[in-house]
C-alpha cells in the first residue's frame, strides 16, 4: 500500500440471460468494499467459487460468492478449496504470517513491492503485476 489506501476497485461480473445473451450481473454492487482490516492491511474479496468445476448455472456461483461476503469477515483461508480473488492493500513494512491454503488464490501486486518467501526459504521481490504468498510490503515508510 502506498502512503494512502488504494481506492476501492470495481468488479464487473458477467452473466447470461435466458436466451443465452451475455449481460452484466446486477446482483452485487460494482464497487468492491473492504471486508476486513488486518493491522492496517485492507482486505477485499473480489470473488469466490466452489472447487472446480464451478457451477455457473442459475447464479449458483454468485450465491456462493454472496455467502462468502456475508460472513463477517470472510475467512482468509477458506475450508474446502475453491477459487478466491483477494485484493489486499498492505501498508509499508506490513507482513502476513506464513500460511497455506487449500484453495486457488489470486494475489496481484498493484503498487509497491512485495517480498515473497516460500516455506523452503526461497525469496523473490515482486513488483506490480506479479503474485505473492505470504506478503511483506517492503516499500519504506514515508518520512514526514
Amino acid at each position: 500500500m502506498a502512503d494512502s489506501p488504494l481506492p476501492n476497485p470495481n468488479r464487473y461480473i458477467t452473466d447470461n440471460a435466458e436466451d443465452g445473451s451475455s449481460l452484466f450481473s446486477t446482483v452485487l454492487d460494482e464497487s468492491l468494499p473492504v471486508v476486513n482490516n488486518l493491522g492496517g492491511a485492507l482486505v477485499r474479496l473480489g470473488y469466490a467459487a466452489d472447487p472446480s468445476p464451478a457451477v455457473l448455472t442459475h447464479a449458483t456461483d454468485l450465491d456462493r460468492y454472496q455467502t462468502a461476503l456475508n460472513r463477517c469477515p470472510p475467512p482468509l483461508v477458506p475450508v474446502g478449496g475453491g477459487t478466491h480473488v483477494w485484493y489486499i492493500d498492505t501498508p509499508p513494512e506490513g507482513e502476513s504470517p506464513m500460511h497455506r491454503t487449500a484453495s486457488l488464490d489470486f494475489v496481484v501486486v498493484v503498487a509497491g513491492e512485495v517480498e515473497l518467501t516460500l516455506s523452503s526459504g526461497e525469496q523473490r521481490r515482486l513488483k506490480p503485476g506479479r503474485t505473492g504468498h505470504p506478503a511483506v510490503d517492503s516499500t519504506p515508510v514515508a518520512q514526514p
